[in-house]
């Protein structure tokens, strides 16, 4: 018989043993799988939005140092065997306060004229579908001139509403669409952006020598070129993103080894004596070995192709219901079948599958061909693990720990993740002390025989406690440190953005130049206060829970030496007012009468530090003061002192909020801003930043979890695999267990509480270790000077632990029922 036909027989023999090995598989590819071709429908759909029309044309010619102006794209369009498809050109400008751009008529997906025509004279515009104007409309645009004025404002009648498409440059202000002819007008000058070229006669090399010659400079690029090329500009986050992915599927890949390996070497363990007599009657060890390595590429082989479908499906099924995703700019997911995204995980999963069967493989092929005469095999004599396992360990966790110190005391992120890779393979190697000792500990406090027992079996493999255990220890801490880590970076970065901003909202006041030279008082600036109306609005807004208006007055700041001075607006704050609305109440206790509040930023920029004497003078008076620290990048006095220079900021002049806990941030900020802008204030402060910032990592954290739960769906798949496989190793042992007294249910206990040990030791150790790298991954990320502040999301870790609990009690119900329907006869009767 074959080699071929011996790993098929073995395979259909041992099919249920492997069917968890195969999920596992199966899981793993499928993520690798999903991933790659979902980057793919997201890279192409980009494509589709932002490379235009370049895909279908022969040459583009991009613009590089302004050669392709007006008459060298003339030029462009006299010359022989080349056609002129687009020139693209725009003007930016403004309609009223808003920023608009002047375009040609732009090309690609998307792209319709859905009302009226396209312009055709010097007075004519189509807007974008999202513009207030429509058909009939006048407009007033006034083009930016080269030295930032403005030039004149030119009327111009709609004559169209035009679907614009998702190109990003004209994704963020008011889009007008005229003709190439108006553009030159406004702007003699007019560099165009690029020039889209078909052949029409000339061969490339030819067309390519022309445009040199008249666009000496110019960058010319295939169409596919020049696509490829603007999807790269515009994807520079699927750049980080698609590692970031793929670095999860190799941990899906990674856990799923582990899985493998275990199950494998336990197999074959089952199987000593069909391997001896395999031996007997003929077999060389090397034709055992490549039988079982054929059985392993032959279940890697079907559970692969199983997991490329799967992600096939997957990727089809979320593109047709996400259909169009924001990423900035309105983004439609187009899956296709790349044979490279195809490929790599299938190719993938059957080398993991082999490579984690190969070492099992050489052990199990080791065993003497009389071992087969023995009528029983022989236990197991569990040794003590030796002398280079725990050298290794200790090096390994050694080196590992001084490189993430080296790494939070330096900042360098390449050490830092190198470190935590060797560590926690340190760890994995060491996890044959550390499991069972777990175990041990925790089954001390367990009462009862089945309990006991459960202790028993689970330690008297080490080696096998340890791997079994491997998978989810894995998930949890990866899953710890994600979520300790955003928590602690949330809190952290939460400390500086209060350190910046000392409200939620601050709403400043403009200043008005009042007065002339000839008055007794001359030109004076003098703060234009929001009135009581304002204020009364604004902390009347839903999400508002605290509102204090402060001063604002001009004065004449000079450090004490003269060498410094400038005239600058100055607040006016007081300090019991203020307090309940601060993020740190503390602050405001340093604003003493005698003293001016400055940032870091505001002392940098001036050459002051703490301490200085400043001299501070006004329309009404003068003083010196002490710099003290302030959290607002402006001079801020205690509002009495103020009022004593300057008696105009007695009437008031901004506001400083503070938002509820439970307040919708964007909702807010809008409609203070609706209240406040009118009246010329402008509005800053620490709750966007605080809520973009705490939007940013919670999605961090949910995508994370997601994609790690696929490891630990694996990891349960292995525990329960493990023990299943036990189950049927230990038949004639938990035979004589019951033969001896031990009821179904006790044997069903016993198995559950190897399971839930397994999982709770896997996950109390995944904790502690995603705690230590949460720590030190974020001292090595913030920046120097910064505050780290350690934070401990209670309710996800014990989420997380009652997940790893359930792991255990699910991963060993059929294992237990299994072994609990062998009747205590048959299994003494096993061979």
């Amino acid at each position: 018989m074959s080699t071929a036909s011996l790993a098929v027989s073995g395979l259909r023999g041992h099919a249920r043993r492997l069917a968890a090995t195969a999920l596992a598989i199966v899981l793993s590819v499928a993520f690798v799988a999903t991933t790659m071709l979902m980057l793919d429908a997201l890279e192409r759909g980009v494509g589709e939005s932002v490379a235009g029309d370049f895909v279908n044309r022969d040459l583009v010619v991009r613009q590089t140092d302004g050669t392709a102006n007006t008459a060298g794209v003339d030029a462009l369009r006299a010359a022989d065997g080349i056609t002129v498809v687009d020139a693209s050109a725009r003007v930016p400008g403004t309609i009223g306060n808003d920023g608009a751009i002047a375009t040609t008529a732009p090309r690609g997906p998307g792209v319709a004229l859905q009302e009226g025509a396209l312009p055709t004279g010097p007075d004519q515009v189509v807007v974008s579908s999202v513009s207030a104007a429509t058909v009939g409309d006048t407009v007033t645009f006034q083009a930016y001139e080269y030295d930032g004025t403005q030039g004149a404002a030119v009327d111009l009648e709609v004559v169209g509403v035009m679907d614009v498409g998702n190109a990003p440059e004209l994704s963020w202000s008011e889009v007008l669409v005229v003709d190439e002819a108006t553009l030159r007008g406004w702007d003699p000058e007019l560099i165009f952006d690029h020039v889209t070229v078909d052949l029409s006669g000339a061969d490339e090399s030819a067309a390519r020598a022309t445009i040199g010659e008249l666009l000496p400079g110019a960058e010319v690029l295939t169409g596919q070129e020049a696509a490829n090329l603007a999807v790269a500009q515009a994807t520079g986050g699927l750049d980080l993103l698609g590692p970031v992915l793929l670095g999860f599927g190799a941990i899906a890949v990674a856990t799923s080894a582990l899985v493998i390996a275990n199950t494998f070497a336990i197999v074959l363990t089952q199987r000593t004596r069909e391997l001896a007599l395999l031996r007997c009657v003929g077999a060389t060890r090397s034709q055992v070995r490549r039988t079982v390595l054929t059985e392993a590429g032959l279940l890697g082989a079907a559970a692969s192709t199983a997991g490329v479908l799967l992600a096939v499906a997957v990727t089809w099924t979320a593109a047709s219901l996400l259909g169009e995703i924001d990423l900035g700019t309105p983004m439609t997911l187009r899956p296709g079948l790349e044979p490279v995204s195809l490929a790599v995980p299938w190719v993938v999963g059957v080398a993991v599958t082999v490579a984690a069967a190969w070492w099992p493989t050489r052990r199990a092929t080791r065993v003497a061909p009389m071992a087969a005469l023995q009528p029983v095999t022989a236990p197991d004599v569990v040794s003590r693990p030796g002398l280079v396992r725990i050298l290794a360990s200790v090096l390994l966790l050694g080196a590992g720990a001084a490189g993430l110190v080296l790494a939070a005391s330096t900042g360098d992120v390449v050490i830092g993740v190198a470190a935590g890779l060797v560590s926690f393979i340190g760890v994995l190697v060491a996890a044959v002390f550390f499991v069972p000792a777990g175990i041990r500990a925790l089954g001390a406090a367990l009462r009862g025989v089945p309990s006991r027992l459960a202790v028993g079996n689970t330690v008297a493999n080490p080696g096998r406690a340890a791997a079994t255990s491997a998978a989810l220890l894995i998930g949890v801490t990866l899953i710890t440190m994600t979520s300790v880590g955003a928590a602690s970076a949330e809190r952290t970065a939460m400390g500086e953005i209060d350190q910046q901003y000392p409200a939620d909202v601050m709403a400043f006041p403009q200043f008005e130049l009042t007065g002339s030279p000839s008055d007794e008082a001359g030109e004076q600036m003098v703060v234009e206060a929001l009135n009581g109306a304002v204020f009364t609005q604004v902390a009347g807004v839903a999400g508002v829970a605290e509102a204090v208006e402060f001063g604002g007055g001009w004065l004449q700041v000079e450090s004490a030496d003269g060498t410094w001075s400038a005239e600058s607006p100055v607040y006016g704050i007081d300090p019991t007012a203020v307090a309940p609305v601060l993020r740190d109440a503390g602050a405001v206790e340093r604003l003493q009468p005698g003293t001016v509040g400055m940032s870091e930023w505001i002392m940098e920029i001036n050459g002051l530090e703490l301490g200085d004497a400043v001299q501070l003078s006004g329309p009404d008076g003068s003083s010196e003061a002490t710099v003290v620290a302030f959290p607002m990048d402006e001079f801020v006095l205690p509002a009495a002192d103020l009022a004593a220079l300057d008696a105009s900021s007695a009437a008031g002049g901004g506001l400083l909020l503070r938002l509820s806990d439970d307040a919708d941030v964007a909702t807010v900020v809008a409609d203070i801003r609706d209240i406040v802008e009118p009246e010329g204030a402008w509005v800053t402060g620490g709750a966007p930043a605080r809520a973009q910032l705490t939007t940013m990592l919670d999605v961090l954290v949910l995508i994370t979890t997601a994609l790690l739960g696929v490891a630990v769906v694996i990891a349960v798949v292995g525990i329960a695999n493990t023990l299943a496989l036990s189950v049927l190793e230990r038949t004639r042992e938990n035979s004589l267990l019951r033969a001896m007294g031990l009821t179904r249910a006790q044997l069903r206990g016993m198995l559950t509480v190897e399971g839930v040990l397994l999982a709770v030791v896997s996950a109390l150790l995944g904790i502690g270790l995603g705690v230590t790298y949460a720590w030190f991954g974020v001292q090595t990320l913030m920046p120097d000077g910064t505050d780290t502040v350690l934070a401990f999301p209670l309710t996800r870790l014990v989420v997380i632990l009652a997940v790893a609990l359930g792991a255990g009690l699910l991963a060993s119900v059929l294992p237990a029922r299994r072994a609990a329907r062998v009747a205590p006869a048959a299994g003494l009767a096993t061979a």
